[in-house]
């Protein structure tokens, strides 16, 4: 968009919602609706209504909000709700204006996916003959499980409560796909949410390794099954004439909104005193398999997965706005080191590059192909050692020697 270029902001904001931005700002709160109001955490709050998760209402149609707070009592337009979601303060001089303004109008023209030219009420454009355009697929937004109105799925809230964490209680396929991975620790599992689902449940993942699925704000919002007899399944079809169907390593959720999902992107974990030096020394690390991201956790690494080796553009406007918001505008890629991660990763250097800094870790032929095939969770502390040692300044190289 071109330097002060003149954005429609109130045609804009009546085709977006308030969830957008919430989702877009990463800003923690629940979202309670009431007929044309919507009540969330104030993000002025002073500390009579901290905590409060219904401190201030919104009309997102009518473009205001109030908080019920007699002490702060803040209220006006949602631009300046939307500045404190975004830096959590009062615009200069208690007024949304000048750059603070176009700041926020630019978000505003991002989350409505506006293009410069576009026409608007405000700046009309020369009349030409109608022509149909394709209207753009509204972005999903994955719901948290318990705010689900099928109460069907409002319970599956509660499905970990089935987890199997004793390997004395699982099959002989379950305990094998622990036993080569010694990062699934008891503490592990029960930090990440993670376990067997035995056969007896009435959830169709039975008999599979289940993940449990959460947003930003740690919120469950679906669960994932990893089929444990899928190393066989492939081997059968790959040695067949390969007309059925080939064999799916990982279940997600009908409708998982998967591009808009990064594995461990969970506030508390990002934001979290401990993480903050590292994401200012390597940036923020993205990986592509769940496992990768539990395993590299364990030695003391935080990092992101994709759950997958294609990355899809909500998943990089996130990891563009956290770069820059907690790891310097850095981005540093540890994708699967295969030639399916290998095209992944150029693929994601070249669609990343142009909104923060990226670099790889690895590549096939790096170190004399010493790690060729290998993935993060394969790794011991000494080869991540090796291999951070040309992008560290220190910081995470301290983090692994502890």
């Amino acid at each position: 968009m071109r330097k002060n270029e003149f954005i429609p902001v109130n045609e804009l904001l009546a085709r977006t919602r308030l969830e957008q931005f919430v989702e877009h700002y990463n800003f923690p709160t629940e979202i309670k609706r009431k007929g044309n109001e919507e009540k969330i955490r104030n993000p002025f709050a002073c500390e009579k209504c901290t905590g409060n998760s219904q401190a201030v209402s919104v009309n997102w149609q009518s473009g205001v909000f109030t908080s019920h707070c007699y002490h702060c009592s803040t209220r006006g337009r949602v631009t300046t709700l939307l500045f404190g979601m975004k830096y959590g303060r009062q615009p200069s001089g208690n007024k949304l204006q000048g750059q603070e303004f176009k700041d926020i109008a630019a978000d505003i023209a991002q989350v409505a996916n506006y293009r410069k030219g576009e026409p608007n009420e405000e700046s009309p454009m020369p009349k030409h003959p109608a022509v149909e355009k394709p209207v753009s697929a509204p972005r999903k937004i994955n719901l948290p499980l318990r705010k689900n109105k099928d109460p069907r799925i409002a319970k599956l809230e509660h499905l970990s409560d089935e987890f199997v964490l004793d390997l004395d209680q699982m099959n002989g396929r379950a305990v094998s796909y622990l036993a080569k991975r010694p990062y699934f620790t008891h503490e592990a599992m029960t930090q990440w949410g993670v376990g067997f689902l035995p056969s007896n449940s009435k959830c169709m993942l039975r008999g599979n390794m289940v993940y449990e699925l959460r947003n930003e704000r740690s919120e469950k919002v679906g669960y994932v099954g990893r089929d444990l007899a899928f190393a066989d399944k492939i081997r059968k079809w790959e040695n067949s004439d390969r007309t059925g169907k080939q064999p799916v390593k990982a279940k997600f959720p009908p409708g998982f909104a998967k591009g808009e999902f990064l594995y461990g992107a969970e506030v508390k974990r990002l934001q979290h005193e401990a993480a903050r030096a590292q994401l200012e020394d390597t940036g923020l690390l993205v990986l592509e398999g769940m496992n990768d991201t539990i395993a590299l956790d364990r030695h003391g690494l935080l990092s992101v997965s994709l759950c997958t080796n294609r990355i899809t553009e909500g998943q990089i406007q996130k990891l563009a706005r956290w770069s820059h918001d907690l790891a310097g505008g850095k981005i540093t890629l540890m994708l699967d080191n295969d030639s399916e991660g290998f095209e992944g990763s150029i693929d994601s250097l070249k669609k990343l590059c142009a909104h923060a800094h990226v670099r790889t870790v690895w590549t096939p032929d790096c170190f004399g192909g010493k790690f060729r095939g290998k993935q993060p969770e394969d790794l011991e502390r000494s080869e991540l050692v090796l291999l951070f040692s040309r992008f560290s300044s220190g910081t995470t190289l301290r983090l692994l020697d502890e």
